[in-house]
């Protein structure tokens, strides 16, 4: 009788017809590969020996256990558990990540909390987090480091009681109002720069996250296929290496250097090469103010796309890299105004301003090389113009 079972579970599963199996079974073993990886990543992040200084009052921590996802909670204390506790007999047996307790103000499914003191991952009945966008029940729990997913460079302020619900209540909103003000999300502590994991193993876990995510934003911005082979987008990208390249084609494939005079591309190309901080309001004519509003919004979509692929990407920041203060001057110079009245203009020193034309020259020779790659000769012939207008006869840029 086993014999024939056995036969007809083969038999029907030789016939089984799964439409593209062998993609299937490739993205099974990728996701397969990701959770190990991330399961390390987290290992790594929580071991005692990293973690436990920052683990202070008020610190805002990430909480998952298994698939219950809390979200951000509040640290109210961290302590190594005793030879013998409620919980168990023998401390010495557990491993490390189980031999310290947090507890920590979650919000929770109203109803879910046992009475007493539980270990989220022993509590009688399975506490669960509130749904989303309902109102939830703040609530201490007891977890050990492996329900930590992350760790936060936030703290809040936390009530010394916090025995009554309206404490707890309290505490929360203080959470909900940082979530607020980070409306790009909390971001997590620098594993290599703020907790200085210098582990071989976690650094290489690492930079395999952020070539994943790096392979994605390309992928998202069309700039590779996805087999990951390098587009015409990619192939522009690959000619610039003095600006932003990413937003620099993205640029020219909106179409935004089309309308422009070959001197307004000019400007508009000073933003990626000038860096210096300067206190001066500036305020631009509308040909330039257009375009940089159009640089500005490219430049938040690149942010977005980054950050849905796991990138950590502040977006007001990367947009604010962006300096207009020498546009207006690049243009005028290009218009034929003097040295001494582009200094006058700009209020920096000669030396910088001669800087930022000679790299000027080079982001213009490159996005020429860029235009010809895709073939747009009208773009090319556009930048060649500006180009020359820059690096006029016996100018202080040629010397």
């Amino acid at each position: 009788y086993l014999y024939s079972e056995v036969a007809r579970l083969e038999e029907s599963e030789n016939s089984m017809d799964i439409p593209n199996e062998v993609l299937v079974a490739q993205y099974y073993d990728y996701r397969r590969l990701l959770d190990q990886m991330s399961a390390t990543f987290r290992e790594i992040i929580t071991h005692p020996s990293y973690c436990l200084p920052f683990l202070c009052p008020g610190r805002l921590i990430k909480v998952k256990y298994g698939e219950l996802d809390f979200g951000w909670g509040i640290l109210v204390n961290c302590q190594k558990r005793a030879k013998k506790d409620s919980w168990t007999s023998e401390a010495e047996h557990l491993s490390l990540h189980e031999q310290y307790v947090l507890d920590v103000l979650l919000n929770c499914a109203p109803g879910s909390v046992p009475q007493g003191r539980h270990l989220l991952s022993t509590a009688p009945s399975k506490v669960q987090p509130c749904p989303p966008h309902q109102k939830g029940e703040p609530s201490v729990v007891p977890i050990l480091l492996s329900a930590v997913e992350g760790i936060s460079h936030l703290r809040v302020f936390l009530p010394k009681d916090l025995r009554s619900s309206t404490a707890r209540e309290t505490a929360w909103k203080s959470l909900l109002e940082v979530q607020c003000r980070f409306p790009d999300g909390i971001t997590f502590l620098d594993p290599i720069k703020d907790m200085k994991i210098q582990d071989e193993q976690f650094k290489f876990l690492v930079d395999m996250e952020e070539l994943k995510a790096r392979k994605r934003v390309l992928r998202r911005l069309g700039f590779t296929n996805a087999d990951d082979i390098v587009d015409v987008k990619g192939r522009a990208a690959c000619e610039i290496s003095t600006g932003d390249e990413l937003l620099l084609t993205e640029l020219m494939f909106n179409g935004v250097f089309n309308p422009l005079s070959p001197e307004q591309c000019a400007g508009l190309l000073s933003c990626f090469v000038f860096s210096e901080k300067s206190q001066k309001e500036i305020i631009l004519a509308e040909e330039l103010a257009a375009p940089v509003r159009v640089l500005q919004e490219i430049a938040r979509r690149i942010a977005k796309v980054a950050r849905e692929s796991r990138l950590p990407f502040m977006e007001d920041e990367y947009v604010q890299t962006f300096k207009i203060d020498l546009m207006h001057a690049v243009v005028q110079w290009c218009r034929g105004a003097s040295f001494s009245e582009i200094c006058d203009m700009t209020g920096q020193f000669e030396g910088s301003i001669v800087r930022v034309f000679r790299r000027l020259r080079e982001l213009l020779r490159q996005m020429t090389q860029a235009s010809k790659v895709i073939g747009n000769i009208e773009l090319q012939q556009k930048f060649e113009r500006a180009l020359e207008m820059l690096e006029r006869p016996n100018s202080v840029i040629n010397w």
